[in-house]
């Protein structure tokens, strides 16, 4: 299902909140939008695999370095809702 029309950068930066917080099994309000993710402990296998969730969820593909590049939830957020906006 394509959800992309209806993404802005906040919906996407709850939902790598909350994708991070399952993935680290920790609770999603602890996790801080401006913290790197390097310092949650998120290492290139977890950082491939939100990746590919987030792929999956935006239904367009990423690159599965995204984390790497955009490295706070809050930079990977903005960038991806540029990405899926609707041409004005």
């Amino acid at each position: 299902m394509n959800q992309t029309s209806a993404m802005t950068a906040e919906s996407i930066k709850e939902w790598v909140i909350d994708a991070l917080a399952a993935e680290l099994d920790v609770d999603p309000g602890k996790i801080d939008i401006n913290t790197p993710f390097q310092r949650f402990g998120v290492d290139s296998v977890t950082a491939v695999n939100l990746s590919g969730k987030l792929e999956k969820w935006l239904d367009r593909d990423l690159d599965p370095t995204l984390l790497f590049h955009y490295t706070t939830i809050n930079a990977l957020g903005d960038h991806l809702a540029t990405l899926v906006s609707p041409a004005p």
